[in-house]
């Protein structure tokens, strides 16, 4: 490795044999890698899912809140804008497949 202070090789320790600076860690070759967040993608699919199956309101319902349920989760876990959209649209579809079921606009 290489002195981040001197430039020169340091040595086998962790600190440089010229000048007495501590040696960096080793990079990884992938910089700023980005770690995948669970249930966005999952919950705007449902969500979009749900809303399609509003004249089937079993199949609503049950998308809509699976869907939501991995909103919340991925919400939490930083997915941004997709678990949004996923939450919104399965939030949407319940009451909108309860209400259809209910006046008896359903398949």
């Amino acid at each position: 490795m290489y002195c981040s202070k001197c430039g020169k090789e340091g040595g086998p320790g962790p600190m440089c044999q010229n000048c007495g600076a501590p040696l960096a860690a080793a990079q990884s070759g992938y910089p700023n890698v980005q770690t995948k967040k669970p249930g966005g993608t999952a919950s705007m699919v449902l969500g979009i899912v749900s809303l399609a199956t509003c004249w089937f309101p079993l199949a609503a319902i049950i998308a809509g809140i699976v869907g939501l349920v991995l909103g919340i989760v991925g919400k939490t876990k930083g997915a941004g804008g997709k678990a949004i959209a996923g939450i919104v649209m399965s939030a949407c579809a319940i009451p909108l497949a309860i209400i259809m079921a209910a006046i008896g606009l359903t398949v």
